[in-house]
């Protein structure tokens, strides 16, 4: 019996060095994995930012583009207006070009009227003089001009009223169309002016579309580039996300191994009080290294650690709290039902942790599997009986 104490215990020695190792390797190699996994966060958070500060701005370009594009809306409706009104300002030069030919000719007209109205005049004074009624050869000897030799004449008395109505007449339709001509012209200057003064409009509003067209240009190339930039940030999001995922999933089986390991180095911490009881017989009723039973195996070892059980598997299986089989560590105390009716407990183990449990059964204390072709088909419950700073007694 001594020997196999000893090779259980050089065995057990052996494991602890070995899950020691694997401790300390966990958890160097988890301190990586966390010191990555912080920066792919922070990586992350700062991506994130990033793409918050581009889609800021790009909503802010949109509304600098919505605004440039409301603009040259307004300047071409503008110009197309000015170009309207220019070209109602061609068609009045067109008409006031058409009035002032028609005043020419008017001119020309009177100018002719006057000529033949001159002539008739002279006949009449020819005709005067052969009757003898005026000198004709003195007004005509003293005149300096035509028209000085018309005011002479018209100073003779033999004139008559009819002859003076009648030149009046053609000074008075020569002057009427003259100011005509004269109203034309300055209309036309106007609408000349008017013309001019909206084509410089048009240029204005034609270089101001310009350059608004080239803005609006700058703040679509702009916007294109703040979009090329959020979609960047966001497939780069998309492969932090993916780094993320896989350095929280190797954290979490690090921190399982570590765990495991944790428990496996707290098994053999807690073998310092199981490790001499295995192998005593099993005794129905059993509470001593005489002997025990199941549930006298259980409140002898916890005892240790000053958790005091009752005394039958049953009223243990009431005692602490209800813990998952997923979430089992050491220390904890699991239930089965190896015979009676189903559903009844009739044995308890202590969990040491690894899947393996320290129980007493019909020849002697052993350790077992949890989930072994026996105990696992008849596993019933848990139960927490240790505190956590009782459970920290048991990792030392």
């Amino acid at each position: 019996m001594s020997r196999v104490f000893s090779t259980l215990t050089i065995l057990l020695v052996v494991i602890c060095m070995i899950f020691t190792s694997g401790l300390a390797y966990a958890s160097s190699e988890l301190s990586d994995v966390q010191h990555k996994l912080k920066e792919v966060q922070q990586e992350k958070i700062a991506s994130q930012q990033n793409l918050s500060d581009s889609k800021s701005e790009m909503n802010e370009i949109q509304k600098e583009v919505q605004a440039s594009n409301e603009k040259l809306n307004h300047l071409d409706q503008y110009i197309g207006s000015v170009t309207d009104q220019m070209q109602l300002l061609v068609a009045d030069i067109q008409r006031e070009e058409t009035n002032l030919t028609q005043i020419a000719q008017d001119l020309q007209e009177a100018d002719s009227r006057i000529e033949q109205r001159n002539k008739r005049l002279a006949e009449k004074l020819r005709s005067l003089y052969m009757d003898g009624n005026v000198s004709y050869l003195d007004v005509l000897l003293n005149s300096t001009s035509f028209s000085d030799f018309i005011d002479r004449f018209q100073s003779l008395e033999e004139i008559s009223r009819s002859d003076k109505d009648m030149l009046e007449s053609n000074k008075q339709d020569k002057q009427l169309i003259a100011e005509k001509e004269v109203q034309l012209q300055q209309e036309l200057a106007q609408v000349q002016q008017n013309y001019k003064t909206m084509q410089q409009k048009q240029t204005d509003l034609v270089s101001q579309k310009n350059k608004e067209a080239v803005n609006n240009v700058s703040y679509s190339q702009k916007q294109k580039h703040l979009e090329n930039t959020a979609q960047s940030e966001m497939q780069n999001l998309q492969v932090l996300a993916e780094q993320e995922a896989a350095l929280l999933q190797q954290e979490k089986e690090l921190k399982a191994l570590a765990e495991s390991s944790s428990e496996l180095a707290t098994h053999a911490s807690l073998q310092k009080v199981i490790h001499p009881l295995l192998g005593i017989k099993y005794v129905w009723g059993g509470t001593t290294t005489d002997g025990f039973d199941c549930s006298g195996f259980t409140r002898y070892v916890l005892a240790k650690y000053g958790v005091h059980l009752p005394r039958t598997s049953a009223e243990q299986s009431h005692f602490g709290d209800y813990i998952s089989k997923d979430d089992l560590r050491t220390g904890d105390l699991v239930f089965f039902n190896t015979y009676g009716q189903p559903g009844t407990v009739t044995h308890v183990a202590i969990y040491i942790g690894n899947g393996q449990i320290a129980n007493a059964v019909s020849t002697s204390v052993q350790i077992n599997r949890l989930n072994d072709s026996y105990f696992g088909p008849r596993y019933l419950t848990a139960r927490r009986v240790l505190s956590d700073k009782q459970y920290q007694a048991i990792t030392k």
